[in-house]
């Protein structure tokens, strides 16, 4: 008998931990989190340039790599020379490295504006610098060239900046060894074991973009961005050549014409918006929260509605105009977040109805945008 009272002592105890930890798991999960995309507009208005040609994007005409057909030095500084260490840069035995990135900028650059589905006619390649050729030469007549390929703008570009820094460091890893002095009094001493050789390489792009009205020849807009990033590898004795820089300009290429497309047209931006929590709590409209949390938006919506039409409730009132405005219905989260102000003075639906009537405006702009 005192066996079984033992182990229900210990049964209790353990339901206790368990629902304990349902408490805590659950009060630290908070209230739900809700994902959407709002759009918005391009910060170039390109809704007049909707037939597009881009040339070849021209190469940087500043090259000086000067490692490039040498060892790779050693920090500046650094007293360490190993001459059995052998490592060349890859960078110089490939196809020249500037036009390989033009090549690449332009090749994503034009993929870009196709797959953004807001220009009519992207015209690139040879047939794209013909064009552009015959326009830029002073005296000719192009208008009928225009007309005919039915071009609004000249998308240009060219690389404005290369750098690119590589260099080797050396770091000792050290041991004790035990050895006896003069006097056969046996000692320790440090001393180095082997050496960990490190190369560090930096590259930095940057690329200027211009938008050409086709038909004045006037750059009505211009964009020059720039990036760099770092990059570091553990190598080896006898290694011949350093990892291609060459992935790294591309990554940074890509974040760069995201960042130009964005300037360009019309897009969608990730918003997460985390609702309030039922506090203070209101028990009979509790499963709106749950609603929410298993992504059903709208059923949720109306019952967080209901509660504050009925009950004054803050965070139902906020978290309807929340779902509103997340499900792009502007004009209703604007609405309710005024009147839920009005009643409540609360500061955050203050500031969220701030944000959201400044997120109405650009999605107006986007969407005048798209429409013209």
């Amino acid at each position: 008998m005192k066996s079984f009272n033992i182990n229900i002592k210990r049964l209790s105890s353990f339901v206790s931990i368990i629902f304990l930890a349902l408490i805590i798991t659950s009060c630290a999960s908070g209230p739900p989190s809700i994902e959407f995309n709002v759009l918005e507009p391009a910060e170039i208005n390109m809704s007049k340039y909707r037939n597009i040609a881009v040339p070849s994007t021209v190469s940087y005409k500043k090259w000086n790599y000067s490692y490039s057909n040498s060892y790779i030095p050693f920090r500046l500084g650094s007293f360490y020379d190993y001459n059995n260490f052998r490592l060349l840069p890859y960078s110089g035995y490939q196809t020249p490295l500037p036009d390989s990135l033009a090549a690449y900028t332009n090749e994503i650059l034009v993929s870009a504006l196709r797959r953004t589905n807001y220009f009519n006619t992207v015209i690139a390649g040879s047939a794209a610098d013909n064009i552009y050729n015959i326009i830029t030469i002073p005296g000719v007549s192009y208008g009928d060239v225009i007309e005919a390929n039915n071009i609004d703008a000249f998308i240009t570009s060219e690389v404005t900046k290369m750098n690119l820094n590589e260099y080797l460091d050396v770091d000792p890893v050290y041991e004790w060894e035990t050895y006896k002095d003069k006097n056969g009094v046996e000692r320790r001493r440090r001393v180095v074991d082997y050496y960990i050789y490190t190369l560090y390489q930096r590259v930095t792009v940057g690329v200027t973009y211009n938008v050409v009205d086709a038909r004045t020849r006037r750059v009505i807009a211009s964009r020059t961005v720039e990036d760099s990033t770092s990059k570091s590898t553990t190598v080896y004795p006898y290694t011949i050549y350093a990892p291609s820089v060459l992935p790294y300009y591309k990554g940074l290429l890509n974040n760069l014409n995201s960042s130009v497309l964005r300037s360009l047209s019309p897009h969608k931006v990730s918003k997460v918006e985390k609702l309030m929590a039922n506090d203070p709590e209101l028990k009979a409209y509790e499963d709106a929260w749950e609603l929410a949390k298993n992504n059903y938006l709208v059923a949720a919506r109306d019952r967080f509605y209901l509660a504050w039409k009925q009950e004054k409730h803050l965070p139902s009132g906020y978290n309807a105009a929340i779902i509103y405005y997340a499900n792009g219905d502007y004009k209703s989260a604007i609405s309710l977040l005024e009147e839920v102000y009005t009643y409540t003075h609360s500061g955050e639906a203050a500031l969220k109805l701030s944000e959201v009537r400044a997120l109405k405006e650009s999605n107006d702009r986007a969407e005048a945008q798209l429409k013209q």
